[in-house]
């Protein structure tokens, strides 16, 4: 019995990983006509990103004189690759070390693809045209991407540990880097936090240096990292609703007594 429950684990998972390099190759080709093989629910969320980016790419091509289409099909790419690399990592029971998880996880947050978005979504033609194109050829190296990253990544995982271990969920820095140090988990949130801290201090620098060539750039990268900092300020955001969490949203949506 044990045998045949692990053929079909195994044959399940292998047609869950052709199904998601499906998804990918669609997602890498561009062409709403690739897609005709994809699950119904695919095909919507894919018609659904197809024709916003295709929006923007038209707007940013006014704007900026840059086709800006390559760069973000490779950032959507990415992104869609990071969550095709945890799927894997989750159904074979791989784990992977703590540096190998967070090489992926800065990427898997969302934040550089959101970045990207905001500055061409909402700076537009504010940005200095050279340094523009030198920043979406080399995204992936540029402090001002991947250093808020990595911050949200941190602070999402040391606020969300706890209740997804508590639900049998490993894919978090805080699970990976017990396994791998054999330390507890209260060793594991004092490292977590004090690479925060550090992280802080290197984007703080990157941003004096270019605070004056980039101002909307830096303008972004810190929001978006603020943003992350308020999110996960008092526990899962997008999880388990704390009560402050809950007034933060009230404050928004109700009106001011008069």
């Amino acid at each position: 019995m044990n045998l045949v429950l692990l053929e079909f684990a195994t044959l399940n998972y292998n047609l869950l990983q052709s199904v998601y390099l499906k998804e990918v190759q669609e997602l890498v080709s561009w062409d709403l006509k690739a897609a005709e093989e994809l699950p119904e629910y695919m095909k919507v969320l894919y018609s659904a990103i197809y024709d916003h980016v295709n929006e923007m790419v038209h707007d940013a091509l006014q704007d900026t004189g840059i086709d800006i289409l390559p760069y973000i099909k490779e950032k959507w790419a990415c992104f869609v690759k990071a969550y095709l690399r945890e799927a894997r990592w989750f159904y074979s029971g791989y784990k992977p070390t703590a540096d190998e998880y967070l090489d992926n996880a800065w990427i898997s947050i969302g934040i550089p693809i959101s970045i990207v978005y905001d500055i061409f979504g909402v700076l537009g033609n504010s940005i200095n045209e050279n340094y523009l194109s030198e920043f979406i050829q080399n995204w992936s190296h540029s402090e001002l991407v991947y250093l808020p990253s990595y911050i949200s990544r941190l602070l999402d995982d040391l606020k969300t540990a706890q209740v997804e271990m508590e639900r049998g969920e490993s894919m978090n820095l805080i699970y990976y880097y017990m396994i791998e140090k054999g330390v507890s988990e209260e060793e594991t949130r004092d490292y977590v936090k004090s690479l925060i801290r550090n992280l802080w201090k290197k984007l703080n620098k990157s941003v004096a240096e270019n605070s004056i060539r980039a101002p909307g750039i830096v303008e972004v990268a810190l929001a978006t990292t603020r943003c992350a900092n308020r999110i996960y300020h008092y526990g899962d955001w997008f999880g388990i609703q704390s009560k402050e969490n809950q007034d933060c949203v009230k404050s928004f949506l109700e009106p001011i007594p008069m």
